[in-house]
């Protein structure tokens, strides 16, 4: 899931490209609000991505480490 994709103009291209040649399948959303840090940023008028694999028992814990990353969830 990518999030913000309509907060910059130039966001919907880039995300095409650069999924063109990886083929993801990719859903996206356009709203930059949502519930991690990339929202404070959007408030500000900052264009936003935030690229979500899905939640776990760890999530936005002190025990979310590198290693709970859904490395296959971001696969094709």
């Amino acid at each position: 899931m990518v999030m913000g994709v309509g907060t910059a103009a130039e966001f919907p291209r880039l995300i095409e490209n650069a999924n063109r040649s990886a083929g993801f399948a990719i859903r996206t959303s356009t709203d930059g609000y949502g519930p991690s840090d990339h929202s404070s940023f959007y408030k500000k008028k900052i264009p936003v991505l935030m690229l979500f694999t899905g939640a776990h028992a760890d999530y936005h814990k002190p025990s979310d480490t590198w290693d709970k990353i859904n490395a296959g969830g971001s696969r094709a």
